[in-house]
């Protein structure tokens, strides 16, 4: 989106002017995703701009009916991204059941080329309070190696929503920490269809999960990024241990 490409209806504000670029238009499109729903692949499709949001939509809704919901959706279908869903594509989607991809920590990096791009409008870009309030699963993620795979920066910017210079991007779409936390546990693990397996610490799951030196829920969201990692466990089993923390256990 900082480079304009992300396909928008109408022209960016700002040089180099232009509407960005759509790779598929809604015929081929459609042809692709039905294709893939039949054979029972679930579908990820990169989205940014509007105009962009709106083919997927377009292309999804053919496929799965116009007001599928969730149980119209059982492959959960997604949109990867999703910057520039503003109100009227949210409301689609949820109807649709759409899951939404998205990434947070791009506020604090990207954030500032967001705001030059798009202008008055960069308020309502990655509204991921608005997408939530609307019915819309959204998972967290980082897109790496575009920014770093590290989530607690994505928690922090889920919260805060401040950019590198120091603007908060659409203030009323922040989160609390404990919504931000599920875009990485509960709601990334719907995203990929393992709800059963992981997301959260429950029997019957796969005992993945790390050990912090502080709660991201109680910190102040400034210092989320900086917490420590005692330990990660995967399959129940520690991969990295630090202070001899399972010691004796």
């Amino acid at each position: 989106m900082s480079s304009r490409t992300a396909a928008i209806h109408g022209s960016y504000p700002v040089p180099p002017y232009g509407s960005g670029i759509l790779y598929f238009e809604r015929p081929e499109l459609t042809e692709l995703v039905g294709g893939f729903d039949a054979r029972g692949f679930q579908v990820a499709i990169h989205a940014q701009g509007d105009r962009a949001i709106e083919t997927v939509l377009d292309a999804y809704a053919a496929v799965l009916g116009r007001e599928a919901g969730p149980a119209g959706n059982p492959l959960r279908h997604r949109i990867e991204h999703g910057g520039a869903m503003y109100p009227p594509l949210a409301a689609r989607a949820a109807a649709l059941g759409i899951v939404v991809v998205s990434q947070p920590g791009f506020l604090s990096t990207l954030g500032d080329g967001f705001a030059e791009a798009f202008g008055d409008r960069s308020d309502q870009l990655y509204g991921f309070g608005s997408w939530q309030r609307a019915g819309i699963t959204v998972a967290g993620s980082s897109d790496a190696p575009v920014i770093t795979a590290d989530p607690r920066l994505g928690l922090r910017d889920a919260i805060l929503r401040r950019t590198g210079e120091g603007r908060v991007l659409g203030p009323a779409e922040r989160l609390t920490a404990r919504e931000a936390l599920a875009l990485y546990t509960t709601q990334a693990a719907f995203a990929a269809r393992r709800e059963d397996e992981i997301g959260s610490l429950e029997p019957g799951k796969l005992a993945d999960f790390a050990v912090l030196d502080a709660n991201p829920l109680d910190a102040d969201p400034e210092r989320i990024p900086g917490i420590g990692i005692l330990a990660t466990v995967v399959g129940g089993s520690p991969v990295h241990e630090s202070a001899g923390i399972f010691a004796g256990g």
